[in-house]
């Protein structure tokens, strides 16, 4: 469920579509990231840990920067 003022984490009730169809994109990836063959075929450079830090880095500092926007919009609305 999405919410434009409500927290991520305060919030009961799940989407599990939205949750089931993120899982099987991350395990449909995975194969194609780590076996070369996949790899050479959707014309990928390997990466090593620290790219994949950078990513993972990069993509999950949204929410934060998403949740401090709604407790300041709630604390304007108070």
């Amino acid at each position: 469920m999405r919410s434009l003022d409500k927290s991520i984490f305060a919030m009961r009730s799940h989407n599990i579509v939205l949750l089931l169809s993120i899982l099987v994109s991350f395990v449909l990836i995975i194969p194609v990231l780590f076996v070369p063959a996949l790899r050479d075929i959707f014309s990928l450079a390997k990466l090593d840990a620290m790219n994949y830090l950078y990513a993972f880095l990069i993509s999950v500092a949204i929410v934060p920067m998403v949740e401090i926007v709604k407790a300041i919009q709630r604390a304007i609305k108070k």
